[in-house]
């Protein structure tokens, strides 16, 4: 398997963490180049993991992502006993 900065020609130079990136508090992506803020441990530019975590953290991290989605998609579900008939209707009159 060829990794996508490889099969994009970049050279494990370009992708090596930066003492200069480092000292600064961050960190550069190895899928698009962009550099985050040490605190963050996601790309928001293509969303890629850290150089750096293991693939158990990242499970838990995606884990959690999840667990996160399922939760606000639950905020808009509501159950039918709790919808009440107010009597407004658009059909038209017989």
């Amino acid at each position: 398997q060829v990794s996508i900065s490889r099969a994009r020609g970049i050279s494990s130079a370009a992708l090596a963490p930066s003492p200069r990136l480092h000292a600064m508090g961050k960190w550069k992506c190895s899928v698009c180049l962009l550099s985050w803020e040490d605190k963050e441990i996601k790309c928001g530019a293509c969303e890629s993991y850290k150089p750096g975590l293991t693939e158990d953290h990242i499970a838990e991290l995606k884990a959690a992502e999840e667990r996160q989605k399922q939760d606000a998609i639950a905020k808009f579900r509501t159950p039918a006993s709790a919808v009440t008939s107010t009597g407004f209707s658009f059909s038209a009159a017989p």
